[in-house]
């Protein structure tokens, strides 16, 4: 009991949010408006500026913006986008507030990022995943390397090319058309052709074993129940032989 108290403790220490600083965001593109809500006002970013994350960004009407988080992590946000970045112990939370996001984790160590929606909880440690938030629900596809998506009370991993909703209401649609407002689209459609390509290879070399109907034990168990009724009968006469000697 005293162990698992100290690793409960220990798991919600490092889940608390950090108070040695404050986490940045580095503005690497804009395309349109990009804005940051300081104190309930509306303040215009321009690249290569470096703002603090934890007062929300929010992207324009036909808008989109890229920017770099202090671990190198790269996020694109999509028009009518809205995010803000906590600190903890163990890594860093992006808030989504609505709209869309493609994220390129960097290789986190120890720690991991995750991605907070309204219904759902993104971790990753290194990867290009897509989530697209809304009133109805939320979307998670992934593009390379992989994600555990906790949802509703349940929880995924998803791989490349998978793909979770966490409602009914929200459609599924294919990664390649979830990612298609990217500027990198090419790249991220590429990478998962290649993969596709690459599992396809596998499951090619790799035969998979086929069901097991028999086995030399199951072939052997007729010539054994032989043997063991004639043991026994042999050891049943001799018991009677011994009886009439007697």
């Amino acid at each position: 009991m005293a162990a698992v108290a100290i690793l409960g403790g220990y798991t919600a220490w490092q889940a608390m949010p950090f108070l040695g600083g404050n986490p940045h965001l580095k503005v690497m593109r804009v395309d349109g408006t990009l804005y940051q809500l300081t104190a309930g006002t509306l303040v215009p970013l321009r690249p290569g500026i470096t703002v603090s994350a934890k007062d929300p960004i929010r992207t324009a009407k036909d808008g989109g913006a890229l920017v770099m988080m202090d671990d190198g992590s790269r996020i694109e946000m999509r028009d009518r986008t809205e995010l803000a970045v906590a600190r903890r112990r163990d890594g860093s939370t992006v808030h989504l507030g609505g709209g869309a996001i493609i994220v390129e984790a960097s290789p986190q160590g120890s720690g991991h990022l995750d991605v907070r929606t309204e219904d759902c909880l993104v971790a990753v440690k290194g990867t290009i995943f897509a989530v697209n938030t809304g009133t109805k629900g939320s979307r998670v596809s992934v593009v390379e390397g992989a994600v555990r998506v906790a949802a509703d009370g349940r929880e995924r991993f998803l791989k490349p090319g998978d793909q979770m909703t966490t409602s009914n209401a929200v459609n599924a649609v294919s990664v390649d058309d979830e990612i298609a407002w990217s500027k990198d689209a090419p790249r991220y459609v590429q990478l998962l052709n290649e993969l596709a390509s690459l599992r396809k290879d596998l499951n090619a070399r790799v035969p998979i074993p086929g069901r097991r109907y028999g086995s030399k034990l199951v072939d052997k168990m007729p010539e054994m129940m032989d043997k063991c009724m004639a043991m026994c009968e042999k050891k049943r006469a001799e018991s009677e032989d011994k009886g009439e000697a007697a």
